[in-house]
């Protein structure tokens, strides 16, 4: 007899996934966070609606009004300190100072020492004011030390008259003293408290004439010991080379860089007549002088500006050449009304912002190590990151 025999089938095994494809919904989460967190980040952009640069300029110009003889730079021009940029025709101002020299050594010489019977009577004179600037000190000082004592008892009053009061208030007050008794207390309080402030600044003025009658007798006493020498030693006498000349001064002809600079504008042409302080080279300081000399001036609206905070990270793009700088955020200016009719506002600004919109001006510190090409007055675009994840 045949019997059945069941038969099982084998399971099929099923392969595991790669790990790729296991590691696929993490990878999806971590690009998610990431466009998030970058999304977050650039979505805290402030951007400016007018930005240029600013800097420091040195302006070179005369000490005295000369006619200009040569111009020796050109804008655009990198000048050592020292290199010559302009010469002037100082030989009219070289005559005066001649011509006052002169008149000074005439009347030095019209002048001349004080005699024996001058040098006696200053001798006297100055005698007579230290024992007069002696008695005056004395004086003060009784002065200084009676107001001093008025000024501890003032003190003093005013302590126990603010004792007394206290001992009222902590005793209840007026509802339980009495409405006359705590009124007294309170004006003696008052009256007292100001007759300290009185005695306070009087002291305080005895003071300060004390100590100048103090300073003045120092330099009575000094007169006096001159005198004295020259009494005692003949020095009242001519010294050996009393009438040499003066030296006559000489002005510089020429103006000179300051310092490592670029030549931004010459003022000056050859032929005109300079004033005096008269700005005549503008020089935007190169190397070494130039670190900090260079920021950012950012125009921001008022809802913009509002999320601004000193230390900021931002990023600065050149209208000119689109060089991009780093920059910081330094301080906050007081608004301003954008200027109408600015003919540097349209390359500097987007089409919303209209004329007369007041702008909050920022500071913006540049960080550049290389200075080259960048001149005061150049149009930027500043994007200030407002988030950050540190």
């Amino acid at each position: 007899m045949q019997e059945s025999v069941p038969l099982s089938m084998p399971l099929a095994v099923r392969s595991r996934p790669p790990l790729w494809l296991r590691l696929l919904p993490l990878w999806l989460v971590l690009l998610l966070a990431v466009g998030t967190v970058w999304w977050w980040v650039d979505s805290g952009r402030v951007e400016s609606a007018r930005a240029e640069l600013d800097g420091m300029v040195l302006s070179v110009a005369p000490s005295y009004s000369a006619r200009v003889l040569e111009v020796s730079v050109r804008p655009g021009q990198e000048v050592r300190q020292g290199a010559l940029l302009a010469r002037l025709d100082a030989a009219d101002y070289n005559r005066r100072l001649g011509q006052a020299a002169r008149e000074a050594d005439d009347l030095r010489r019209m002048a001349g020492p004080p005699g024996r019977e001058e040098t006696a009577a200053r001798l006297r004179d100055a005698e007579a004011a230290e024992k007069d600037m002696v008695r005056r000190l004395a004086q003060a000082r009784h002065e200084e030390d009676m107001r001093q004592r008025q000024r501890q008892e003032s003190v003093a009053a005013h302590v126990r008259a603010q004792l007394h009061l206290r001992g009222l208030d902590s005793q209840g007050g007026a509802r339980v003293v009495g409405q006359n008794v705590y009124a007294a207390a309170r004006r003696s309080e008052a009256e007292t408290r100001d007759a300290m402030d009185r005695a306070t600044a009087a002291f305080e003025e005895v003071s300060r004439i004390r100590a100048a009658l103090d300073q003045e007798l120092g330099r009575v006493r000094s007169e006096l010991l001159r005198y004295k020498e020259l009494t005692s030693r003949g020095r009242y006498r001519q010294p050996a080379g009393r009438d040499a000349p003066m030296p006559v001064p000489v002005a510089e002809a020429t103006l000179r860089a300051p310092q490592d600079a670029l030549v931004l504008r010459v003022l000056a042409t050859p032929g005109q007549t300079a004033a005096r302080d008269e700005p005549l080279v503008l020089l935007l300081p190169q190397g070494e002088a130039a670190s900090g000399g260079l920021w950012l001036r950012a125009g921001f609206l008022p809802e913009d500006a509002r999320r601004l905070k000193p230390g900021q990270p931002c990023d600065v793009r050149l209208e000119a050449d689109g060089r991009i700088l780093a920059g910081t955020v330094a301080d906050l200016l007081p608004q301003k009304v954008a200027p109408a009719g600015d003919a540097a506002a349209p390359a500097a600004e987007p089409a919303f912002v209209k004329n007369n919109t007041a702008l909050t001006y920022v500071r913006i510190r540049l960080d550049v190590a290389d200075s080259s090409g960048l001149v005061p007055g150049m149009a930027a675009r500043c994007s200030v990151r407002t988030r950050s994840l540190w």
